[in-house]
């Protein structure tokens, strides 16, 4: 079985069905799902974005279970689209130890989402970011401080 299969166990449930209508067809602006274990919420979370384009925020209680889901769904649904925020520390704040790999993770969200304006934004109808509490409570630059220290580099100059 391939991977993209496993999204089509879901579509065939009369309670998915319904889900995408209610979304589709309300102002809900925010979901809780219960009852999904290991994997299969990465599986109907991809069946769900490839119905409903939109801008998406998953958030999990900890690190390893935004991870876990960014890498199902990143391997389910194979977009570019789909983006991990994590905190800019190795452990904790409280260690005070930076993780370069992890700075450059956010400030690949924070540059997609900075670039979001009225032409562009069809452009990222698909964006999804896969967070916890720990990342998104950390303090970032304002919009104008990051342009200030982005350097844009061109290949061949």
């Amino acid at each position: 079985m391939e991977l993209k299969e496993i999204t089509n166990l879901y579509k065939d449930h009369p309670n998915t069905a319904d889900f995408i209508n209610e979304l589709k067809n309300s102002r809900i602006t925010k979901i809780h799902l219960k009852g999904l274990s290991g994997s299969s919420k990465s599986a109907f979370a991809a069946l769900i974005l490839t119905k409903i384009k939109g801008i998406n925020l998953f958030i999990f209680s900890n690190k390893d279970e935004a991870a876990y889901f960014y890498n199902d769904i990143v391997n389910l649904l194979c977009d570019e689209n789909i983006l991990f925020f994590p905190s800019s520390y190795k452990r904790s704040v409280q260690y005070n130890q930076t993780d370069n790999g992890n700075i450059i993770l956010r400030t690949e969200v924070l540059n997609k989402l900075s670039s979001l304006n009225s032409e562009k934004k069809e452009m990222y109808s698909g964006l999804s970011i896969v967070s916890y509490p720990e990342a998104l409570i950390e303090k970032v630059l304002l919009h104008n401080s990051l342009e200030r220290y982005t350097l844009q580099l061109v290949k061949g100059e």
